[in-house]
């Protein structure tokens, strides 16, 4: 109980430095873990891009003469393909359903695009490489309880089986937009917040076909292990005389500078008030210490040790003080 006493008559008289510094550090730290999830999420699309399979090719953004080819553009990809450096293409098809009164977007994903692609979940894992069921990773607000486990059902009779869940917002490829700069996380990647991602071969075919199946106006494409430096360059010429090309360097290098710029904007607020926290912490722990020697004083003089005092000052607890100090 006398433990009790003297910490609460050492707070007492300490109060408003006290506050000061804990509401000093509480929003230091509460901005620096706001800036360290912003950055996860701003590097997020980079970790996804850092993948041995996709670092062997380049992103490509063909030039495109009508919309009709847009919708349409598998004439250019059985062109590339015929190519000895070309290795496959990496591409997706997706519709849309109704989904709880909204629509959700479906990600049909070949083997190559799950293994290329590998988006973190938050439950459940990713895709399997080679999955003997319909699987699907989910992700939104719109999907309410569904569990790992689950079977979901869409429209014309799909069903498949829940395997993982992202969370409620979803950052995926989606090989949309074209631009000289090619930073991953605004490019190549897309948030959604109702999405479905299936495994392609275990779909009946004839399910899919009764819906309008799309895919991205660009693709990756993807070289021979074993393509020589000459058909890598003839690849490269034919890519180059149709459209923009961005290689996995370029995209990596890119989106390096954009988190860089972004971080060297948005870190020194909180390490300035971090450090600010620290050396209001430092100061005040010193004048308080210096204010309450007097009292420390009188303990001492009927027999309290240094380690003692110490002891009282930094690990109070529920036992009160013994006969000897």
């Amino acid at each position: 109980m006398k433990t009790f006493t003297i910490c609460y008559s050492f707070i007492k008289k300490n109060m408003l430095p006290i506050i000061i510094t804990m509401l000093m550090l509480t929003v230091a730290m509460f901005i620096l873990s706001t800036f360290i999830g912003e950055y996860n999420y701003t590097s997020y699309t980079k970790n996804v891009m850092l993948n041995d399979k996709l670092a062997n090719g380049v992103y490509y953004m063909p030039y495109y003469e009508d919309e009709v080819h847009i919708q349409d553009n598998t004439e250019l990809k059985n062109e590339i393909v015929q190519y000895d450096a070309c290795s496959h293409i990496l591409s997706y098809n997706n519709f849309a359903v109704d989904l709880n009164d909204s629509i959700a977007n479906v990600m049909i994903y070949n083997k190559q695009m799950r293994e290329s692609f590998k988006l973190h979940t938050e439950k459940g894992r990713w895709l399997s490489d080679d999955p003997t069921y319909t699987e699907a990773v989910i992700g939104g607000v719109t999907w309410g309880n569904t569990k790992i486990g689950d079977t979901i059902t869409l429209d014309n009779n799909i069903t498949a089986t829940v395997v993982g869940i992202i969370g409620d917002s979803v950052v995926y490829p989606s090989f949309n937009v074209s631009s000289n700069s090619v930073q991953d996380s605004s490019i190549l990647f897309r948030v959604n917040n109702t999405m479905v991602f299936l495994t392609q071969e275990t779909i009946p075919q004839e399910k899919l076909e009764k819906y309008s199946l799309s895919s991205g106006r660009n693709f990756y494409v993807v070289f021979n292990v074993n393509a020589t430096t000459n058909e890598k360059e003839q690849l490269m010429s034919f890519l180059e005389s149709k459209g923009v090309v961005a290689t996995h360097e370029k995209i990596i290098n890119d989106s390096n500078e954009v988190i860089d710029s972004w971080v060297a904007t948005a870190l020194p607020l909180p390490m300035f008030l971090l450090i600010i926290a620290t050396i209001n912490i430092i100061s005040i722990s010193t004048v308080i210490v210096k204010r309450t020697m007097p009292e420390y004083s009188r303990y001492y003089l009927i027999g309290c040790t240094k380690r003692k005092g110490i002891w009282l000052m930094t690990r109070p607890r529920n036992e009160g003080f013994k006969n000897k100090w």
